[in-house]
């Protein structure tokens, strides 16, 4: 019996929100679609779903090549995927150059693809040609939120959501949600009534909640203690350090979504000392709200079960460029109730097995857009291996 009335309430206002945001800002975002059954769905995009053409380029470490469209498209690209022989594929782009084959942008797959239905994956180690008519998203791991929804000129009317939870490009389960499953589930004395069916699509929600919470808190600084002051520290990617003893890969950070139990995304507290990186405190941060961030703590022994110290850990897998920032929280001008954050100086540091080897300040007030040409070699050149992606 499920008793967790109130907690889903919860959760089905976070989701309803999230299927209606784009019809409630002043910018409605143009979704990617994804063919199902004889049905073309709209496959959700926003902050909580990250379009699997994103997590592409991301995965691969590849330059995010699309630049945003308009306010009503910010990540540049319409995509069309499909679900064929429970595997999701893309089949299409339409980019401000037009509608372009997966091939026509050099996406490929590690599984080159039969050219005729049902389009089976054959395991090989050639990839797809650049006439590819399909490719198979095995990049891909998440949720995909895929909406039956109506609009007219006028108004929109949803009528329910298909769920897929995908892994390598496999579908691993699809559960569907109608109108009626939202009341029931709605509704605390339903749920403890609810036949295994209705249980199923209650799992389902919760593993898309946790995806999309995941997601929304990935990104963002870390918290530094550097000569004597707190200041936030940023990588390239916008993943915390953390990730990368996981060699950024999402599937093998144990917190993730798949994780019942305790999922979120890394953040951590950092410390220099005797030009060492340390990690000294873990938390998830978790939850969809835009003014608070849910926090749980995690002892660093249950990432690091060799640790000597229950204090910190030495970042010894750490390598590359990593940016220090130091300044305070000002409202912004115009906006009482907002405020952010503004740079008073940044510390550039070049890190190797977790020792800094490098060290370069320079005022918050920088122009990173046109580097003055008296600007010393070695810091143009860290500053431009920071940027590189």
């Amino acid at each position: 019996m499920i008793t967790q009335g109130r907690l889903m309430k919860n959760l089905l206002i976070a989701i309803f929100l999230i299927i209606i945001s784009p019809f409630i800002n002043a910018t409605e975002q143009q979704p990617d679609y994804i063919e199902y059954q004889n049905e073309t769905l709209r496959l959700s995009t926003g902050w909580g779903h990250p379009s699997p053409l994103e997590d592409y380029y991301s995965v691969n470490k590849i330059k995010y090549p699309f630049k945003s469209w308009h306010t009503a498209n910010y990540r540049g690209h319409i995509a069309t995927w499909a679900i064929e022989d429970d595997q999701l594929f893309l089949k299409e782009v339409t980019t401000s150059k037009g509608r372009l084959k997966p091939g026509e942008l050099n996406i490929q797959s590690k599984i080159r693809l039969s050219k005729t239905p049902p389009y089976k994956a054959k395991r090989t180690e050639t990839t797809p040609t650049r006439d590819s008519s399909l490719v198979l998203a095995d990049w891909f791991n998440g949720v995909i939120d895929a909406s039956r929804i109506i609009q007219t000129e006028e108004k929109w009317e949803y009528l329910g959501s298909v769920y897929f939870y995908i892994r390598n490009g496999q579908v691993i389960k699809s559960v569907e949600l109608t109108k009626t499953d939202y009341d029931k589930l709605y509704n605390e004395k339903e749920i403890e009534l609810s036949d295994e069916s209705l249980k199923e699509k209650q799992e389902m929600l919760k593993l898309n909640h946790d995806y999309i919470s995941y997601y929304f808190r990935l990104n963002g600084d870390d918290v530094i203690n550097y000569e004597g002051q707190h200041g936030r520290l940023a990588t390239r990617s916008g993943f915390s350090p953390i990730l990368a003893y996981y060699s950024n890969d999402h599937m093998k950070w144990p917190f993730n979504w798949t994780n019942k139990t305790k999922s979120g995304a890394p953040k951590g507290e950092w410390l220099i000392e005797k030009d060492k990186l340390y990690l000294t405190k873990v938390k998830l941060n978790t939850g969809t709200g835009f003014y608070e961030v849910d926090e749980k703590n995690l002892k660093l022994e249950e990432l690091f079960s060799n640790s000597q110290s229950e204090d910190k850990v030495p970042a010894s897998w750490l390598s590359g460029v990593f940016l220090v920032k130091f300044g305070e929280m000002v409202n912004r001008e115009g906006f009482d109730d907002y405020s952010e954050f503004k740079v008073s100086e940044y510390v550039f540091l070049r890190v190797n097995k977790g020792n800094i080897i490098e060290a370069h300040k320079v005022e918050g007030e920088f122009n990173f857009k046109d580097i003055p040409y008296n600007t010393l070699p070695e810091l143009t050149k860290i500053i431009d291996d920071f940027r590189v992606r």
